[in-house]
């Protein structure tokens, strides 16, 4: 009895929050963040998808030299605010009678109550009921989200399938049925050639309102948890996974709309993150894999799934090593919020333009977060495939304390805000990077020669096949390790990322061809950069970069051609001496 009562004083509490202040929504304040547990024989990312090719749809209209490319600086412009239409659509399964025990519910949406659903499960994170306003909650904080890293450039517009609140689409056949498999091949034809297939037919052929040509990427929410959340009390081994699915050429092309329209690419997504005793909002996975359609790679191993950039990147851990504490009975919750795309993922998105340096000069970064006109990647070439990106991150941009919102009627987290307790405002802060591991710069290694590799004869290359971290020794996106301890991607792991991998005055201060780690390019050769002095961790950050003088005409040409460079300013001075500029690829190429 005591148990409920203390139980039903914290919804009261949380739910009190909320409508207090208004239809704004709830307040979820962290009373801290702990470590999820890392096993060093098995580093995985928390979410193992299965593997996929990248998106070749190019929904931004980007312009490249390679698919690998950063995008052209002239299309990034005159592309301006892009706006893309989701359409969410909702399936359940055959009612389980009984109950397999494989799969996690009984194949049908969870219709429960707030309180109901409060009091059985402990927690408060993606509450039902789910139902068409749940949904439309999360588009909407996934909105919020890419406008923030995208600082305004990405806009998403949504409609979500059956119209009716509660209504769903009813599949044929039982979630074992396309959940269920014993390799690897056969959960991806079950998911690709039943699942996927079911869904697009039956909307198709039921839902006369739909035109699936007025939308630019498809949401196939289902029934029930996904197999990356089960923890094994008990196992369902036939929940689906979560994913972006694509079909490829491989496959017998699916058309829609009279036959008019192919879908080549879809989301599958649960309805709930949650399952054994574990509370996960589907915030950091929807953004993830709302991050392949965009067409972002994974920065993992995807043949083993371990993880390359830990905590760092979104399209890597994305924030999982990390779990908060909002004082649930169930404990720390996971998933509440993606943390950023790092720097190679948000240049190559064209949310940010780097800034090229050829020269000699005194950078200063300014935090991703930041509203600001500074520079935000800073970009180093090493040779015409190679090159050095360094960004400034911060968990904490504006001295105050972070709490979540959670909207009022829903409970879906919507994002990072200032709560003013005083007079009970709310701002949106975008400090997405509040799960990240720590504070400072970061500096990564890119290679594009690994980009343009084939794989394994077979005609496409291992960006075309989202391979790209297979080799520990030779990855196409490296972070450069502050401490100069390799924590993941070589033989050892250790956890997902730390405060001393980050550069910043009190842990190291310099990258240079003699330090540790060394600014080397691949197979030893001399990058001849050398970057010091570099600051206290702060919302900005300054160094020095200075490039070998005894190398003229630099960066130098490695090796054949393949890959084109941007041209290279060379301004001089009367007195002979090389004026230091930093020149963006903009202005190289106007």
């Amino acid at each position: 009895m005591k148990q409920r009562i203390g139980r039903l004083l914290l919804l009261i509490l949380f739910v009190v929050q909320g409508t207090a202040f208004g239809a704004e929504g709830k307040v979820l304040i962290p009373q801290g963040t702990i470590k999820a547990e890392f096993d060093p024989d098995s580093p995985t990312v928390h979410y193992k998808e299965l593997h996929k090719n990248r998106s070749t749809r190019n929904v931004l209209n980007l312009e490249r030299e390679k698919p690998w490319s950063l995008p052209k600086a002239a299309s990034v412009q005159a592309n301006g605010v892009d706006t893309l239409k989701i359409l969410g659509l909702r399936f359940d399964f055959q009612y389980e009678d009984p109950d397999d025990p494989n799969t996690t519910g009984r194949g049908n949406f969870d219709f429960r109550d707030t309180l109901t659903f409060f009091e059985e499960e402990g927690h408060a994170i993606d509450p039902s009921p789910h139902n068409r306003a749940y949904f439309e909650s999360h588009f909407e904080a996934l909105d919020r989200f890419y406008r923030f890293v995208s600082e305004g450039k990405l806009v998403l517009e949504w409609e979500v399938y059956p119209t009716d609140p509660d209504s769903v689409y009813h599949l044929p056949r039982p979630m074992a049925a396309y959940g269920a498999g014993s390799d690897i091949d056969e959960i991806i034809a079950r998911l690709i050639d039943s699942f996927f297939v079911d869904c697009f037919q039956l909307v198709d052929t039921s839902e006369p309102a739909i035109t699936f040509s007025d939308y630019d990427s498809y949401f196939l929410f289902h029934a029930g948890s996904d197999r990356q959340n089960d923890i094994g009390f008990p196992p369902t081994q036939a929940d689906l996974f979560t994913g972006y699915a694509t079909r490829g050429d491989d496959r017998e092309p699916l058309y829609v709309d009279g036959g008019s329209t192919l879908v080549y690419d879809a989301l599958i997504m649960p309805e709930t993150g949650s399952q054994d005793n574990r509370a996960t909002a589907l915030n950091a996975v929807m953004a993830h894999e709302f991050g392949h359609q965009l067409g972002l790679v994974d920065l993992y191993r995807t043949d083993n799934f371990f993880t390359q950039i830990g905590d760092f990147g979104m399209m890597d851990n994305n924030g999982f090593g990390t779990g908060i504490d909002f004082g649930f009975e169930v404990g720390r919750a996971f998933g509440t919020m993606p943390v950023y795309p790092m720097a190679w993922s948000r240049a190559f998105l064209g949310f940010v333009e780097p800034v090229v340096f050829h020269h000699d000069a005194d950078i200063t970064l300014v935090a991703a977060e930041m509203v600001s006109g500074g520079v935000e990647i800073a970009k180093i070439p090493i040779n015409e495939y190679e090159y050095y990106l360094l960004e400034n991150r911060q968990v904490e941009v504006d001295g105050l304390t972070t709490a979540l919102l959670a909207d009022s009627v829903t409970g879906v987290i919507q994002g990072p805000v200032y709560y003013n307790q005083v007079n009970g405002t709310k701002t949106f802060t975008g400090e997405y990077d509040f799960l990240l591991p720590g504070s400072g710069m970061l500096i990564w290694h890119i290679d594009e020669r690994v980009a343009a590799t084939e794989y394994q004869n077979s005609g496409y290359t291992l960006f075309d096949v989202n391979r790209l971290q297979l080799d520990p020794y030779h990855r196409f996106v490296e972070l450069m390790e502050a401490d100069g301890l390799v924590n993941f991607g070589g033989n050892f792991y250790a956890g997902y990322g730390e405060q001393e991998d980050m550069y910043y005055a009190g842990n190291n201060t310099s990258f240079t061809p003699n330090t540790n780690p060394p600014a080397l390019g691949y197979n030893g050769v001399n990058s001849h950069v050398y970057i010091t002095g570099i600051s206290a961790s702060d919302v900005e950050m300054t160094c020095q970069l200075d490039f070998d003088h005894f190398t003229p005409n630099f960066p130098r040409r490695a090796g054949y051609p393949g890959i084109g460079i941007s041209p290279v300013a060379a301004d001089i001075d009367g007195d002979g001496l090389t004026e230091i500029v930093a020149v963006s690829d903009k202005n190289l190429l106007a």
